[in-house]
């Protein structure tokens, strides 16, 4: 390697010196012959009409080299005299000695980053400033962008954001799109509002690449809002364009992410009937849907015959289920309207035990991280009927004359039976009130049938009157006119009375 060193004298006498800098810039030099060493680069001159540079090596040697000899330069941040010299890499440059005493470098050459000292004495390290004691070093903070930087067309160049920060961007061109990603720290629901220079669509796309939420909201000169819950924490992406190829302008939009995360669902998980939360006649629960497929199942003790009703309401448009106590038969249930509205549901069961309600969304896209729905069931047991049994001619309850009893028809299949005998002389009487619809027959002792009817429906009595063959015995049946035409909770009232 040749490595030029040439007096400062000599530069002071054929050089017009330059300077680069007030501030000496530490660099890596490599050659075209592939040499590289660490050097200061402190100015440039022309010699010859040939550009030169001029470097000062860790031993404080200044040196020069034409452009022409240099391949690279890597520059890093200015420093101190090091402790210790760096040798240079490569062939060893001959030494050469330093000049005798002449004339001092001009000026600017020292100010370009030399040391100042005379010509032939090397420079003198240079005492470093007082430091504080080390302190820990700093994290390195995320990089999040105020203004968009192109390219931000996929999820690969998306554009970091900040939540709770506005974004300038702009759709510049036709067909151009814009795509920010930003970090959801939990479930919860994001709010993203974006002005419209032009008609523009939005949507929002999770890390899998589903679209959550999207759409055209609003045309030219309104701010689109779109509003949704995110199932988990993690990284989504918002993307912006044009309605069509056709619309674009120059002029920014703003767009912008808002969060608030939810408070967990203290009643998860509770998503099969295993896991079923028990729950008490009559108190209220709150609970969330709080993510696509979210289902919710409860427990409730029933004592015996009852009417088990529930009441829940609608943040989103749910499909509420109650279940039998083996929790696979369906007992009522349904989808009743939508978002605000009440689902009511009720079901009368005969047999004690626990029976399920399931809650979930009307569809995959219905359920709501942010509002709870809130879940009332109440247990009213049926009213207890001191007649029973007496669902057979062989257990018939005896009526006097003149005499008024109470009986439930507490099930579609449920029959009373009643028996009296016919008075000696006159007519007979009988009437029977109607909580539910029902149907009253009178048959003979040997099971022939003298009346049936179903007068009227529920609130209207049931009347008949007979005359019947003296002292023999009859029966009075009393049941549901069909299978849903019964009340297990208000009695009906039978009476007999003679009449002439």
């Amino acid at each position: 390697m040749r490595i030029r060193r040439i007096a400062l004298s000599l530069i002071g006498a054929a050089v017009c010196v330059a300077l680069l800098s007030t501030v000496a810039l530490s660099s890596t030099l490599t050659l075209v012959n592939g040499t590289q060493y660490t050097a200061e680069l402190v100015g440039f001159f022309m010699l010859g009409g040939v550009a030169h540079v001029v470097v000062c090596t860790p031993d404080g040697t200044m040196a020069a080299h034409s452009v022409t000899e240099i391949a690279s330069i890597q520059f890093s941040p200015a420093h101190t005299s090091p402790a210790a010299p760096t040798a240079p890499t490569g062939p060893t440059a001959p030494a050469v000695p330093a000049a005798p005493a002449t004339p001092s470098a001009p000026a600017g050459l020292a100010a370009s980053g030399s040391t100042g000292a005379q010509q032939g004495t090397p420079p003198t390290a240079s005492t470093p400033p007082a430091t504080s004691p080390p302190s820990a070093a700093p994290q390195p903070q995320p990089k999040y962008y105020r203004v968009e930087v192109e390219p931000n067309n996929d999820a690969v160049t998306a554009n970091p954001i900040q939540i709770g920060f506005d974004v300038t961007a702009a759709i510049a061109t036709s067909g151009d799109y814009d795509v920010f990603s930003f970090v959801a720290p939990g479930q919860g629901l994001v709010k993203i509002t974006c002005t419209q220079p032009t008609d523009l669509y939005m949507s929002l796309v999770d890390s899998a690449g589903r679209q959550l939420s999207g759409g055209d909201f609003g045309s030219f000169g309104t701010t689109m809002k779109l509003e949704t819950e995110l199932p988990a924490a993690g990284i989504y992406y918002i993307l912006v364009r044009g309605y069509s190829s056709a619309y674009w302008s120059s002029s920014p939009y703003t767009l912008r992410a808002e969060f608030a995360q939810i408070t967990p669902d203290a009643l998860e998980p509770n998503d099969t009937i295993a896991q079923a939360t028990a729950i008490e006649s009559g108190r209220q629960i709150q609970s969330f849907i709080y993510k696509p497929g979210d289902l919710d199942y409860f427990r409730l003790a029933v004592p015996g015959a009852s009417t088990i009703h529930i009441v829940c309401t609608q943040p989103a448009d749910y499909y509420l289920t109650m279940f039998d106590s083996t929790g696979a038969r369906r007992l009522a249930g349904g989808d009743f309207g939508g978002a605000g509205n009440d689902i009511a549901v009720s079901a009368d069961v005969f047999q004690p035990g626990n029976y399920y309600i399931q809650v979930r969304g009307a569809s995959s896209d219905d359920y709501s991280a942010q509002t709870p729905y809130r879940l009332t069931a109440s247990v009213r047991a049926a009213g207890t009927d001191q007649n029973e049994p007496n669902d057979k001619p062989e257990q018939a309850r005896l009526l006097q004359l003149g005499q008024s009893v109470e009986g439930f028809i507490s099930s579609g299949s449920d029959q009373d039976w009643w028996t009296f005998d016919a008075p000696f002389l006159g007519k007979l009487k009988i009437s029977c009130t109607q909580p539910g619809d029902y149907t009253m027959r009178v048959l003979d002792s040997a099971g022939k049938e003298v009346f049936e009817h179903d007068q009227g429906g529920v609130g209207m009595n049931i009347e008949a009157v007979l005359q019947l063959p003296p002292l023999a015995r009859y029966y009075v049946v009393i049941q549901a006119a069909t299978a849903d035409n019964y009340n297990m909770h208000e009695p009906y009232h039978l009476t007999l009375m003679p009449t002439f």
